[in-house]
């Protein structure tokens, strides 16, 4: 009876001080337009919120306390497009660490005389992006599939293409 006793405290004591994975995590803005909000930071582990907050710019923060596995990091700055970082894997008794730039490099950059291709590999269907308040006119060319509304919210760095038999933005 002790010997069982004993497992069961062993086993029990060894759950209770298990160590965990940390995340020390900073955001570092590449673009002085977003610089003046702070960014928001949601942490999160399969479709679970683990933790989320303001921070500071280019000041790291601390995240323990995580169980082994993949998470997800999301920044969002008011008036911008949120950015993912996928694919952060956390282990047992670990500290990694992650410097996310924000939004960082822009991969909307044009040439001129640009023709853009689906990234299926066509390139028909392909219709402009209007950003900002459509006008009627704007509204009916959208209607007509001539134009696609991007929304009111425009970055510095937005699609200006997009594919209406895939839905992606170019």
């Amino acid at each position: 009876m002790k010997f069982h006793l004993f497992l069961v405290l062993l086993f029990v004591s060894s759950f209770a001080f298990s160590q965990k994975g940390k995340m020390r995590l900073s955001v570092t803005s590449t673009d002085s337009a977003v610089s003046g909000d702070l960014p928001y930071v949601n942490i999160y582990q399969g479709g679970k919120t683990i933790n989320q907050g303001y921070r500071q710019w280019n000041k790291s923060f601390l995240v323990d306390l995580l169980d082994t596995g993949y998470y997800k990091v999301e920044v969002k700055v008011i008036g911008q497009r949120s950015k993912a970082f996928d694919s952060i894997y956390i282990t047992t008794a670990t500290v990694v660490e992650k410097d996310l730039l924000y939004p960082g490099p822009c991969i909307f950059n044009y040439n001129k005389g640009f023709h853009p291709t689906c990234l299926k590999g066509h390139k028909d269907k392909i219709i402009p992006i209007f950003y900002g308040y459509p006008s009627k006119h704007s509204m009916k060319l959208a209607k007509k599939g001539k134009i696609h509304l991007g929304g009111c919210i425009v970055s510095n760095c937005d699609p200006q293409y997009y594919c209406t038999i895939h839905e992606l933005e170019l």
